[in-house]
């Protein structure tokens, strides 16, 4: 499976496995033989609901892995925009409440809201869905099933990217992703 927010995040993949839409509603998700692939729209709330559907409705099997595709912030101005990187952690700024997915990444803070001003911040890669994804996702799956990928769009500046920047973001990435998805 694979979760992104926007369809601008999904586009390259469905292009490059040749996805065809199966829904449009409650959710966005477009299928091939091996893969699904499922657009949940922003924030933890729609995420969680999202990914539960996809679960609940496409069988899992033993070798069902779920890979949460993305752009993201950074707090930190050092780390390059366009950078994709895994996570480890994930820390919900909200609760505090940490889940760890990985043995190597990066740490990656979910916020309610879009960044306006990362003052005091400490130095994170910063999205807004993963803790719905994981926290739906680990009820049917377990840990070791479940990546996340990241793609850094932007400092915290309050700015959404165009789809066209997003696209552009992702391309480089597409032989690592596809690595991933088909292994």
């Amino acid at each position: 499976y694979i979760v992104t927010a926007l369809f601008a995040e999904a586009s390259l993949v469905i292009e490059a496995y040749n996805l065809q839409r199966v829904e449009d509603s409650p959710f966005r998700i477009y299928q091939n033989s091996t893969l699904t692939l499922i657009i949940t729209g922003i924030g933890k709330v729609e995420a969680a609901i999202a990914t539960t559907y996809l679960l609940q409705h496409y069988p899992i099997t033993q070798s069902t892995k779920l890979l949460n595709l993305g752009i993201c912030a950074s707090t930190n101005n050092t780390l390059p925009l366009g950078t994709l990187h895994t996570i480890k952690k994930i820390i919900d700024i909200q609760s505090t409440n940490v889940y760890h997915l990985a043995k190597e990444g990066e740490t990656l803070g979910c916020v309610d809201k879009a960044l306006s001003n990362t003052k005091g911040m400490k130095p994170m890669l910063v999205d807004m869905e993963s803790v719905g994804i994981y926290l739906a996702a680990k009820k049917s799956l377990p840990t070791s099933s479940i990546m996340i990928m990241k793609i850094i769009s932007d400092y915290g500046d309050d700015t959404l990217s165009s789809n066209s920047k997003i696209e552009t973001l992702i391309t480089p990435h597409l032989p690592t992703i596809k690595a991933y998805i088909d292994a």
